[in-house]
């Protein structure tokens, strides 16, 4: 059998909406008064028929001796003996006025009752052109690391325990804890369309629809998860979930660990042993970068030179001065973390807090 467009993109090729159709403009109209709908529809192709509706200028009694002239709105189900058109015969039914209770009663008939307006909502299939749907299809997932489920991103090696964490502390790769119950996926400033409707998914399901910030960077927040496929791209139209393919290199340009390490002979005291690195991707700015795990050989006659410790966007350095040694073999051997991670005081507020 031949595939079609509609076999590898399933349903998503029709979605269903609410048209909403003005069948009787904003006006007065008394009891008796037939309205007819639009040309081509009939009441049967309505979802649901709003009709709003209201009181005469005639003052009518209420509760305190004031007077009630505001329009009182409902929504009634239409009974039809045409296909294409009602007939108006009741008036406004509200509650009762009982004295103390200063409720309103009009029965159905009062010839101060009219209908307002009628409107009606009609569902509709929109067909999406191939054009609209791959365009859409094309569209990047603003959350590089998005797959939980399966193929989380997680160099800081965390448990998945986000209550342990303090507010303002990443878990898995490009998702940090903005709240005491939810975590957001970190949106860098410069990566998205600005003031653009957004869609988010979870697990295929559309969990909310927004407009992005006009700049800045910015989150999306859901209650904490150690699992779930995340999808957030700019427009309403919903697609399958697919894999981020760049996802880790995007997650590296704003963490990245390592190790750095350099093997020499220091002939002379005063000389220098110098150990570099060049990150793996180039991170969004010069990071913040934390050595531990210092190995030296020989592990005596060394001084550490701190101004010399340095990082540029796409390398590290450390570097350790020979003090007392002379045509010694040596090595040093340090593992690095480089931080670039958008901290919550970066984000400036601008949290989209959804579920």
């Amino acid at each position: 059998m031949k595939a079609t467009i509609k076999d590898f993109f399933g349903s998503n090729l029709e979605q269903e909406v609410l048209d909403k159709v003005v069948i009787l403009p904003q006006g007065e109209y008394s009891t008796g008064y037939i309205f007819t709908l639009p040309d081509k529809l009939i009441w049967a192709d309505f979802e649901e028929v709003y009709i709003e509706l209201g009181l005469t200028s005639n003052p009518v009694a209420a509760f305190c001796g004031g007077t009630f002239r505001q329009p009182l709105s409902g929504l009634l189900g239409v009974s039809y003996s045409a296909s294409t058109s009602a007939l108006f015969t009741g008036g406004i039914r509200g509650l009762s006025l009982n004295g103390s209770s200063g409720e309103v009663y009009l029965d159905v008939g009062d010839p101060r009752g009219r209908v307002r307006r009628v409107v009606g909502y009609k569902r509709r299939i929109s067909r999406v052109g191939i054009d609209e749907l791959m365009s859409a299809m094309c569209l990047p997932n603003l959350i590089a690391n998005a797959d939980l489920t399966d193929n989380p991103i997680n160099q800081r090696g965390f448990d998945g325990n986000w209550a342990a964490l303090a507010v303002g502390t990443y878990g898995y790769d490009q998702w940090v804890k903005v709240s005491s119950t939810h975590m957001g996926a970190v949106i860098e400033a410069g990566k998205y369309r600005p003031s653009t409707k957004h869609t988010f998914t979870k697990d295929d399901v559309v969990i909310g629809e927004f407009m992005s910030p006009a700049s800045g960077h910015w989150s999306v927040a859901v209650p904490f998860a150690t699992s779930g496929k995340f999808d957030l791209y700019a427009g309403q139209f919903k697609r399958p979930w697919h894999p981020v393919l760049d996802g880790e290199k995007r997650c590296r340009e704003h963490y990245q660990t390592d190790t750095v390490r350099q093997s020499g002979s220091s002939y002379a005291s005063g000389y220098i042993q110098f150990a570099s690195s060049s990150f793996a991707e180039l991170m969004r700015k010069i990071p913040d970068v934390t050595y531990t795990d210092l190995t030296l050989s020989p592990a005596t006659g060394w001084t550490e030179m701190t101004s010399r410790i340095y990082a540029t966007r796409n390398n590290v350095s450390r570097i350790v001065r020979n003090t007392t040694l002379a045509g010694a073999s040596s090595y040093i051997i340090s593992d690095i973390v480089a931080d670039a991670s958008i901290t919550l005081e970066e984000l400036n507020g601008q949290i989209i807090y959804l579920q």
